[in-house]
C-alpha cells in the first residue's frame, strides 16, 4: 500500500525498487490511499495472509514452507531528524537480512531488529519479515476492531506504569 502523495512514487517503480532493494523479492503495490493510517496495509497483509494457502513447495527436502512477507515502511519520513535515516535503513536492511527472508531452518515466525519481549512482543519502528502461517494466527489489525481496542488498552497501560515510576521508556530519541 502506498499512503499520501501517490505521484511522490509512481506504481511502475515500485516493483524495480523493490528488485534493486532485494533480487529476489516479490513487491506488490496493493492499494494508495490519500490519508490514512499503518492499520490499513497492515489490513491488507493480514488479508493477503488469510485469503490463499501461501506456501511453497521445497525442491531439497519434499517439504513445503508458508511464504513471507515484510511489512518496511519510510520510518520518519514525515519528522526528518539526523537519527532518522540510518535508522530507518538499518530496520529495513535487517527485515531483507537473509536470516530473515530465507531463515537456515524455517523455524523463525517472524524477523527484524530489536525484538522486544518487555511489555509484549514489539519491534521498535514496526519493521519486519514473517510467514503468512504466523500472520494468519493474529487478529485482523482493522480500525475499530479487537486488535485496536486491545492496542489502544495496552497504550494506556504502558504509560500508566510509566506515571507510577514502574516503567522507564527507553525506546524513544532524547
Amino acid at each position: 500500500n502506498s499512503i499520501g502523495n501517490g505521484d511522490a512514487f509512481p506504481p511502475e517503480e515500485f516493483s524495480d525498487l523493490c528488485r534493486r532493494l532485494h533480487p529476489r523479492l516479490d513487491c506488490r503495490r496493493m492499494r494508495h490511499y490519500d490519508n490514512a493510517t499503518e492499520s490499513v496495509t497492515l489490513a491488507s497483509l493480514h488479508e493477503f495472509c488469510t485469503s490463499h494457502d501461501h506456501h511453497r513447495a521445497n525442491t531439497n527436502n519434499g517439504t513445503s514452507t508458508s511464504i513471507r512477507v515484510a511489512y518496511l515502511h519510510s520510518k520518519g519520513s514525515y519528522h526528518s531528524h539526523e537519527k532518522q535515516r540510518p535508522w530507518r535503513r538499518e530496520l529495513t536492511a535487517s527485515s531483507l537480512h537473509p536470516n530473515c527472508i530465507h531463515p537456515p531452518n524455517d523455524a523463525c515466525d517472524v524477523c527484524g531488529a530489536q525484538h522486544y519481549t518487555v511489555w509484549g512482543s514489539m519491534f521498535p519502528g514496526n519493521m519486519w519479515t514473517a510467514r503468512c502461517s504466523y500472520i494468519r494466527k493474529l487478529l485482523p489489525p482493522v480500525e475499530g476492531g479487537e486488535y485496536e481496542m486491545r492496542r489502544e488498552a495496552s497504550i494506556g497501560e504502558f504509560f500508566l506504569l510509566r506515571a507510577e515510576g514502574v516503567l522507564e521508556n527507553t525506546l524513544a530519541f532524547h
